[in-house]
């Protein structure tokens, strides 16, 4: 009878620590999401200002006479995004073309 309490006692430690170890792993992996969205927010707001100066570049380039299908030509950007550039919308996600674009 002692040696089958004595065993409990060892049974519940054990799972004592298995369930305290669980749960720190599950705080540090929260801790590091919460971080990294935060960084992930910086950068976007970040990346947003860099493809707003390269509609301001698609717009100079169009300023400068080159048409929509030169500037892709140029830039690798697809027909959509020359176009959001050109009217002055709100910046897309820039999509590289992995081959040339036939206008």
């Amino acid at each position: 009878m002692a040696e089958r309490i004595a065993r409990e006692k060892k049974i519940d430690t054990v799972l004592a620590r298995f369930f305290e170890a669980d749960m720190n792993a599950e705080t540090v992996i929260e801790a590091a999401q919460q971080r990294a969205d935060q960084i992930l927010t910086a950068a976007k707001r970040q990346a947003d200002s860099h493809r707003e100066a390269t509609h301001e570049a698609i717009r100079e380039l169009a300023a400068l006479g080159e048409t929509r299908a030169e500037i892709m030509n140029l830039t690798g950007l697809a027909v959509h995004e020359v176009r959001h550039a050109l009217v002055d919308g709100p910046p897309p996600k820039p999509h590289r073309l992995n081959t040339p674009h036939c206008p």
